[in-house]
């Protein structure tokens, strides 16, 4: 503000000064009297003048009117004596830029790994999904724009020209130039398996505005540090001949970059080398030293221990397989079976006696074959006895089953075993010495052991 009368010259006829000032007009074309457009705004290239009939002026600049070198405007008035002499002359009006200058902020850095399904008393928003450590509050953080802007002209006032909801989260911008972001989804953009980087981010338009209305705009740029999965070891026991199996994804952790579960494993190896990724071999039998693996893409695994795998002392299979997420990101560890020893023992039975002086030469209906002598007392059925080895038999897997290793036909008779451990021996001839028959002896559902043969006894005769 001013007045233009201050550095005028009226002369002898001096008027009444509140109506000096006869007209203005924007421009500098002084060549003819300005009439008029007092007391009104008079629009210039930078700002607008009004100009009152006392020489009474006001110039208010356009915010954000000029480049950093400056410009003016120029406005054209004249004044009048008391007998009608009049003059013309200008205003010039140098409008200056106020250097108002906004940065980019990027010092706020969040974390996938935090997030889950709340919105706790911090959080601007619930999340989508649930990272590796959902306990954790770095979903949210907090900046400020103070520092940020300098120049203008008073106090700055900020506000967001962008949305506040993001693309993987949602900010809010306070006048005063705090901000708080909240981080809700994760960003499926990584670059493979690269760990717990800054993975993305997140970018806000903000406008700066000085107490004269200059504005200028830049950007808030929210970091997003990555979230990784975490494959932890597995363990589990099987005895030898059995099959276990289980899902070696129930104790790992994909975090915020959850993949499709049906996929997550992305190959498996034996041995427990967990220096490098497992790729492929899913969904076929794995040679362990005690067993064979077979593990699906969704995790699901089946492990059957070889038959008589293993001493009492018992041992172990290990195998390495590894977990990806949405990401890339990978995680390799370990699936240890141990194998235990069935302690599957039989015991000789010899409880069984059969009498020489039964023999006949007549097949009867108890017997399994006729005798080849007579001995003393022939209407005995003592040439045939039976008896079970039930009992005789400790630890092993569900039911045992019993079979006869070699022939049914001995050398002074033949047996008949049955499958659930009762049997038949029928005398067939005489001999003073004892009758031995090899027993092999396994657990259900397993096959057959291999380990040394079980014998039972078969007594001499009993004196006629």
């Amino acid at each position: 503000t001013g007045n233009v009368l201050d550095n005028d010259r009226l002369g002898a006829d001096r008027p009444a000064l509140e109506h000096t000032v006869v007209g203005v007009r924007a421009g500098a074309d002084t060549s003819t009297s300005a009439i008029g457009s007092l007391g009104l705004g008079i629009a210039g290239t930078y700002g607008t003048l009004i100009l009152n009939a006392n020489g009474q002026a006001e110039y208010t600049a356009y915010p954000n009117a000029v480049a950093p070198d400056g410009a003016h405007d120029v406005f054209t008035y004249t004044i009048r004596d008391a007998d009608g002499d009049e003059s013309t002359t200008t205003i010039t009006i140098n409008v200056t830029d106020c250097k108002l200058v906004a940065r980019p902020d990027g010092d706020v850095t969040v974390y996938e790994k935090a997030l889950d399904l709340n919105q706790d008393p911090q959080d601007l928003a619930p999340g989508t999904v649930v990272g590796s450590n959902p306990g954790a509050t770095s979903e949210t953080a907090t900046g400020t724009l103070v520092g940020a802007v300098t120049g203008g002209s008073g106090a700055i006032t900020y506000t967001l020209e962008s949305s506040a909801t993001g693309t993987y989260g949602q900010i809010q911008l306070n006048a005063d130039g705090s901000y708080k972001y909240t981080l809700t989804s994760a960003p499926q953009i990584g670059n493979g398996n690269d760990g717990a980087n800054i993975v993305s981010s997140e970018t806000f338009i903000y406008k700066a505005t000085d107490a004269l209305g200059n504005s200028t705009t830049s950007t808030i740029v929210i970091k997003i540090v990555d979230d990784v999965p975490k494959a932890h070891a597995d363990s589990t026991s099987v005895v030898e001949g059995g099959t276990v199996t289980g899902n070696v994804l129930d104790n790992d952790t994909f975090g915020a970059d959850r993949p499709d579960l049906a996929q997550a494993v992305v190959g498996v190896r034996a041995g427990a080398d967990t220096s490098t990724s497992a790729i492929g071999s899913l969904g076929i039998a794995i040679a362990g030293t005690y067993g064979t693996l077979i593990l699906n893409a969704n995790g699901q695994a089946e492990y059957k221990a070889h038959a008589n795998a293993v001493t009492p002392d018992g041992a172990k299979d290990v195998f390495t397989y590894t977990i990806r997420d949405a990401d890339g990101d990978e995680s390799t560890t370990t699936l240890t079976i141990n194998v235990t020893d069935s302690k599957l023992v039989a015991c000789p039975d010899d409880d069984v006696k059969v009498y020489e002086k039964a023999l006949d030469l007549t097949q009867d209906p108890q017997d399994l074959a006729p005798g080849t002598v007579v001995g003393s007392n022939p209407n005995s059925p003592g040439e045939t006895a039976t008896g079970s080895l039930v009992g005789a038999v400790t630890g092993g897997s569900g039911a045992l089953t019993y079979a006869l290793e070699g022939s049914a036909t001995g050398a002074y008779g033949q047996i008949q075993l049955n499958a659930d451990g009762s049997y038949k021996y029928t005398l067939t001839s005489r001999r003073r010495s004892a009758t031995a028959m090899t027993v092999p002896i396994s657990s259900a559902p397993r096959p057959l052991p291999t380990r040394p043969p079980t014998h039972w006894a078969i007594p001499p005769p009993a004196p006629s």
